[in-house]
């Protein structure tokens, strides 16, 4: 308990005393319960902010895979039509003809022959 000041007047003296402040027990209560409450809102408000700061990164976490994700569907796109090109008829032609290929006209297939046994 905090100590207060008071001035006494003794005869044509000013003199001062020390008095103790008497706290009674309901009011000593009331603070705890006051400091309880201010300390539990503190840490929600705490809890809240962190909350809110992770969800904000987050946020922008998936707005950048959302992006990454829209050029890799584009990039695969292109990469199709790269691809519809080149096994085209006209380029596989080309292809043959840059490479000196020549269509075979007869072509021959070899019978296997019946079975033979290998002896030692």
């Amino acid at each position: 308990m905090s100590p207060s000041f008071i001035q006494i007047k003794h005869r044509f003296h000013t003199v001062r005393c020390v008095k103790e402040k008497k706290v009674d027990s309901a009011s000593k209560k009331i603070y705890r319960i006051n400091l309880a409450l201010i300390l539990t809102i503190s840490a929600i408000g705490v809890w809240y902010l962190a909350q809110i700061n992770s969800l904000a990164t987050k946020g922008y976490t998936i707005k950048n895979l959302e992006k990454e994700i829209a050029e890799q569907v584009k990039e695969r796109e292109r990469l199709e039509v790269v691809i519809a090109k080149e096994s085209s008829i006209a380029a596989l032609q080309q292809r043959m003809n840059a490479l000196h290929l020549v269509p075979s006209n007869a072509i021959v297939y070899l019978e296997p022959q019946k079975s033979v046994a290998v002896a030692r």
